[in-house]
């Protein structure tokens, strides 16, 4: 196990690209992550449906929250030079999350530059952002909500969590080094354009 997570810090980007990012078992068992891969893998239809762009030139970012044994979603996209919202509902069936678009929120302004990511670049920061989270903060269990979004070439995350009785925020910003090499590692505040 640990040199699944491990090995999962030195693969290279492209072998990211053209699949869907599958968690390590122990990381797949939690809502936050289901309901966040869930979300991701509707992204490229529902942006599709939406602004009749493929998801490197909108999808902005991605909040997920608990809500009892439920979770809600916001995918954070760019239309019309403004940030948008999609509501998701995720609820558990059985063994897995799924999520379902429910309805859209107010456009704002946009509070960083425009995306270019695709899916697969959240996809993998989520899963090497968990894996680090889970080795080096806390139980995955003990998440309460994510928020992730590109900011320039990064792409930032913020794990809401709870230790004991106290609420913290865990920030993490993920990278490409070089062609060969993504990253993901701690830092000490959020990057900018949080959605």
């Amino acid at each position: 196990m640990k040199l699944w997570i491990f090995s999962l810090f030195f693969l290279p980007l492209s072998a990211w690209s053209h699949e869907r990012a599958e968690l390590p078992p122990d990381l797949q068992n939690t809502p936050l992550a289901q309901s966040a891969l869930s979300v991701l893998e509707q992204a490229p239809s529902e942006l599709q449906r939406l602004t009749g762009l493929a998801p490197e030139g909108v999808l902005y970012g991605l909040t997920v929250s608990l809500q009892n044994s439920e979770a809600v979603a916001k995918l954070h996209y760019v239309s019309q030079d403004q940030l948008n919202d999609l509501l998701f509902d995720c609820h558990s069936h059985g063994d897995h999350f799924d999520c379902h678009a429910a309805e859209q929120g107010a456009p704002r302004a946009l509070p960083g530059p425009r995306p270019g990511f695709g899916v697969e670049i959240f996809e993998t920061s989520l899963a090497e952002s968990l894996a680090l989270f889970a080795r080096k903060v806390g139980p995955l269990s003990s998440l309460e909500s994510i928020t992730i979004w590109q900011a320039g070439k990064d792409v930032q995350l913020i794990l809401i969590h709870r230790k004991g009785t106290k609420i913290q925020q865990s920030h993490m910003m993920c990278h490409q080094h070089d062609a060969d090499h993504f990253d993901c590692h701690r830092q000490l505040d959020a990057g900018p354009g949080r959605p």
